[in-house]
């Protein structure tokens, strides 16, 4: 079973992994790479200055 948590404070997070290590549970983390198209517009407009 996979669980995700969403909106977990910085100052939480160290304890929450502290218990998944603890209860034996495998911690998985996975950056949200951003939009490509969004990256080429952005860089575009930045060439147009």
């Amino acid at each position: 079973m996979d669980l995700m948590l969403k909106n977990v404070k910085k100052k939480d997070l160290p304890l929450l992994k502290a218990l998944a290590k603890r209860l034996g549970f495998e911690i998985e983390v996975q950056e949200k790479p951003y939009n490509p198209e969004f990256v080429k517009e952005i860089l575009q407009e930045e060439a147009l200055k």
